[in-house]
């Protein structure tokens, strides 16, 4: 592109984002991300692409869609605020929404402990499944559908599952217990526990101790077994 060979490229947000592009004209097909509304500040990376210094003056964005702006509803609304930096969501964490409530379409909330939060979440599908059907009795009048909790559910496993996989992936030869207090060192170091509140703090925390369950199992396995022993 610097040389000119390529005149168009066309990709998803994730090369977009990821990828110092030379780009002139960012072109969006669409305002939404894994059928989501893009973020703000999703966004305002994607149009820092547009008009690279020491390549181009300036830089132009383009939305394709011409039914946005023909329809003037809230499409167009939503298009417009992402040109705008202020509009940019606060900073988070996804390992904070595995703790936030949950919240129906009305803004009731259903109170769980993060114990009984990371039960709920580390259990079967089918027991999941039973919770939102449940849940969905006893709210109905407050707008949550069991589809929309199963869901929710889905993707806070997703999140404690890449959690898992990350800490699995660097246990090293530590024994149960050392291995238990770096984990919870290590949590006590991230964005999240820095952002959240007393509560969410003591559920960071208990949520990465929850995890360890099976690990342990499998240390007692390793650690018993002579080779294991000398190197323990």
């Amino acid at each position: 592109m610097q040389k000119g060979r390529i005149k168009l490229v066309a990709c998803t947000s994730t090369l977009a984002q990821g990828v110092n592009l030379p780009i002139r004209y960012l072109i969006v097909c669409s305002t939404r991300q894994g059928g989501e509304p893009i973020k703000v500040r999703d966004f305002q990376n994607l149009m820092g692409r547009a008009g690279r210094a020491g390549m181009h003056t300036e830089g132009m964005v383009i939305f394709a869609d011409p039914s946005v702006y023909d329809s003037r509803d809230w499409q167009f609304t939503a298009s417009v605020n992402l040109l705008s930096p202020e509009y940019s969501e606060e900073t988070t964490s996804s390992l904070l929404d595995v703790l936030k409530p949950f919240e129906s379409r009305s803004g009731q909330i259903v109170p769980l402990t993060w114990q009984e939060l990371a039960t709920l979440i580390l259990s079967s599908e089918d027991e999941r499944s039973r919770f939102a059907v449940e849940d969905w009795r006893m709210n109905a009048n407050f707008g949550f559908e069991p589809k929309e909790v199963i869901k929710d559910l889905r993707l806070r496993r997703k999140i404690l599952a890449s959690v898992e996989s990350y800490l699995m992936a660097n246990r090293g030869m530590a024994s149960y217990t050392e291995y238990r207090t770096s984990v919870e060192a290590l949590v006590k170091s991230t964005l999240a526990y820095h952002l959240a509140s007393a509560q969410q703090r003591e559920g960071l925390v208990g949520q990465s101790q929850a995890l360890p369950i099976t690990w342990r199992q499998e240390s007692l396995y390793l650690e018993n077994k002579p080779y294991m022993q000398k190197l323990c």
